[in-house]
């Protein structure tokens, strides 16, 4: 436990110079002589010290009073009762202080965290965490401490060594304000132009420090760096879709100083493929990926702008047609446009050619390739959606002026600090800096993620969660998870079990970082088959979960379930003989033991589950306020409800095991990965870990209340930085107004 002032260490007081006189007398020979009265001399000394002088001080002797007495109060052997004593006596020993001699050292580490601390701001620490010292009194700090040291005494338990107690106990989670991105690159985005390479940019400026240059308000910096990616995900058969295309011709042929791109998608293809219970199977052929086929294919023969152009064609046959601006293009205006495009720069006859390509299947496998990519991406929801530099926005032309003004300020920061120079990708370092795999504005969302305490959950005497087994991707058991997954499963729902087999897939998909706990409840407590569910994964996650085809026959009987004994079935047949049989041949299909099966779902358990079913309700209503027949996801105790209204994909899983770990985990694994452990369960291990970590998560936030400055001594100097770029920007725009009002009085005066 340790204060911190101004970034001066208190625990490692600097030696006190004895050598200089005071009031006459010189101590460290006085020392040397009677080293056994060194108690006695230096209450002597500090009573010299503290008495009155009637000395009077020159002006030139107060020039460094302030540097000399903070090394009073370091060099002190008990440094507060020093600052004590000089705060309630300092004019009767100012005199004293002004005769000291001052070391240069502290001089130096003075001025360095001047140059980091508004002038006169005072600033603490409790293990790392900033306090206002206005907000806070003497019995919260005492309030905080202690919790510290509950902290520090559940970590002791576990042998950790001290200086990793420490280092937990002093870290602190990453700021919430930091943005996260879709990382979109793929095959699958078209770009229309490259404003570094396309001989039309060639006469622009290419120093990447022009964008920190003043210009005029309103007006673009014209840079030849691609600095502003904007790519547009839609599907080329809506009206949203080609009225899009049009705009990005529009801001392209006017030189606008953005990098232009598509992601196109198919809505049909892609509902058809969600509502198969085969997992993807091929649609049928529509609209939006006939137009896909023909892009691509006028892309890779005729070059882009073809490409784009086709899509332009087929808006304008579409609005020429006699139909209502609003309807969708038919399947004749797109052959059309695709002739008409094609015409002029094709020896061929352009229908032998569509003819051709609407029978052509790689063209038609890399149009669905394409539909499935924005679907895994998570944003085939909207017709239309824009990605700027992977910042998630609506695809209208003021949000497209909105997301490059909000995205300039970060590219000028980043260029100020030298983060980016003109030899830099920037979208690939956005990208790989915050980008995520998946869109899900559930996971992704500006308002903060409700997130409850598991802490009594795994440490008390009788807890559901206490011995709690979980299942893990192939190979990973014994790995120590930083992330855990918790999902609450409604049994008798086709929403549960979706929610249940999209878990399976999550892991037979692979993750490293993250295992699974399942906790079952259910709306229908007459039906034994959906009993025998949770039965069957309380055996394999406790017995088999190292088998290798574990979780592969999990998910066949999940699939069996759902289809024949799930109650909301119209066929559900309630036969737990029969369920029994198929979880047996199942079983044995897979190389687990059909035996223990057999004997384990044979006997009389349906009392010990029904106690089950009422834990969990008891667990869910009281402690973390869920209703006890839901589903949800509760991913290091950050809640997740999953409703009818809401799809939850295994790619959501991936998502939140990803937004978690930035946000909230990766300090505290970086710091748990430098122990060694021995003989102790992985599990069990996590489970200590992550309910520790929650609690400091929660210690953090209440301290946020005060409020705590999270933030470190670096960050707030780049946040003075950030200011002085936000005051030039609210100066142009007071030039904007000026010029406006201007403009005003010009035209009233004629």
């Amino acid at each position: 436990m340790a204060l911190w002032i101004a970034g001066v260490t208190l625990e490692d007081p600097r030696t006190e110079d004895l050598s200089q006189e005071v009031r006459g007398f010189i101590f460290s020979k006085i020392l040397e002589r009677k080293p056994e009265l060194t108690s006695e001399v230096m209450a002597f000394r500090d009573y010299l010290l503290s008495s009155t002088v009637s000395d009077t001080l020159n002006v030139w002797e107060l020039k460094d009073l302030g540097h000399q007495t903070a090394q009073r109060i370091v060099q002190a052997s008990d440094p507060l009762q020093s600052m004590q004593e000089i705060s309630q006596n300092f004019p009767s020993i100012v005199s004293s202080l002004s005769r000291m001699k001052l070391n240069d050292s502290v001089k130096d580490e003075i001025t360095a965290n001047q140059r980091m601390i508004p002038p006169g701001k005072s600033l603490m620490a409790l293990n790392g965490a900033l306090i206002n010292i206005e907000d806070v009194d003497l019995y919260l700090l005492i309030d905080m401490v202690h919790q510290d040291l509950l902290l520090a005494d559940q970590f002791t338990k576990l042998k950790i060594p001290r200086p990793t107690i420490r280092k937990l106990l002093s870290s602190l989670p990453p700021a919430d304000s930091d943005l996260l991105r879709v990382d979109f690159r793929s095959s699958h985005v078209h770009f229309l132009n490259n404003l570094e390479e396309d001989a039309m940019y060639k006469r622009w400026r290419s120093n990447i420090n022009e964008i920190l240059m003043p210009v005029f308000p309103g007006q673009l910096r014209y840079i030849r760096k691609n600095l502003f990616h904007a790519v547009y995900v839609l599907d080329p058969a809506t009206v949203c879709g080609l009225q899009t295309i049009d705009t990005i011709l529009s801001f392209y042929e006017n030189n606008f100083p953005i990098r232009f791109g598509v992601i196109l998608f198919s809505s049909k293809y892609i509902k058809q493929t969600e509502s198969s219970d085969d997992g993807l199977t091929k649609a049928e052929a529509d609209t939006s990926s006939l137009m896909i086929q023909l892009f691509i294919f006028l892309k890779e023969n005729q070059g882009i702008q073809t490409a784009f152009q086709f899509l332009s064609n087929v808006n304008k046959l579409r609005l020429e047609a006699d139909g209502l601006a609003d309807d969708a293009p038919e399947m004749h205006h797109v052959e059309g446009a695709f002739v008409e495009t094609l015409l002029p720069k094709s020896k061929s006859p352009p229908q032998d050619v569509l003819l051709k390509l609407e029978k052509e299947q790689t063209f038609k496998n890399l149009a669905e390739e394409s539909s499935m990519f924005t679907f895994s991406l998570g944003l085939s929801e909207s017709e239309c959606s824009l990605l700027m530099n992977g910042l998630v926005f609506d695809s209208s032309e003021e949000s497209l002026i909105n997301a490059m003004n909000e995205e300039l300020p970060r590219i000028q920061e980043q260029v100020y600090y030298g983060h980016i120079s003109s030899r830099t990708d920037v979208l690939d370092k956005f990208l790989s800096d915050s980008g995520l795999s998946r869109y899900n504005p559930q996971i992704i969302a500006e308002g903060k993620p409700r997130i409850v305490s598991l802490f009594p959950s795994t440490h008390g005497a009788e807890s559901l969660l206490n011995d709690f087994n979980y299942l893990h991707s192939p190979g990973t058991m014994d790995d120590l998870k930083p992330v855990t997954h918790l999902l609450v499963i409604d049994v008798a729902s086709k929403k549960g079990i979706k929610l249940l087999k999209e878990g399976l897939l999550y892991l037979m998909r692979g993750s490293k970082n993250a295992r699974v706990g399942l906790v079952f409840t259910t709306s229908n407590h007459t039906s034994e088959s959906s009993l025998l569910l949770p039965k069957v994964f309380q055996i394999s996650a406790s017995l088999h979960s190292r088998k290798r085809k574990v979780l592969n026959f999990l998910d066949q009987l999940c699939s069996i379930y759902s289809q024949k004994f799930i109650p909301e079935s119209s066929v559900a047949v309630d036969s737990p003989r029969e369920f029994i049989e198929k979880a047996c041949e199942l079983a044995e299909a897979n190389e687990l033991p059909p035996k223990a099966y057999r004997i384990a779902l044979s006997d009389s358990f349906f009392d010990e589950l029904r106690n089950y079913f009422s834990q969990v309700e008891h667990f869910l209503l009281g402690q973390l306020g869920l209703e006890s027949i839901s589903n949800a996801v509760i991913t290091n105790g950050r809640v997740t409800l999953v409703t009818d209204a809401s799809s939850f994909l295994s790619h959501d899983l991936h998502l939140l095991e990803a937004v978690e770990f930035k946000r909230r985990i990766k300090h505290i694994v970086e710091i748990v990965e430098e122990v060694k452990w021995d003989d102790l369960d992985p599990d069990k291990l996590t489970r200590a870990i992550r309910g520790f970590y929650q609690e400091i998560a929660g210690l953090k936030k209440e301290m946020s209340k005060m409020p705590v400055i999270e933030a470190s001594l670096s960050e707030i100097a780049k946040n003075f930085e950030l200011m002085r770029l936000q005051s030039e920007k609210q100066q142009q725009l007071l030039l904007m107004l000026m010029e406006s009002n201007a403009k005003e009085r010009s035209m009233r005066s004629e």
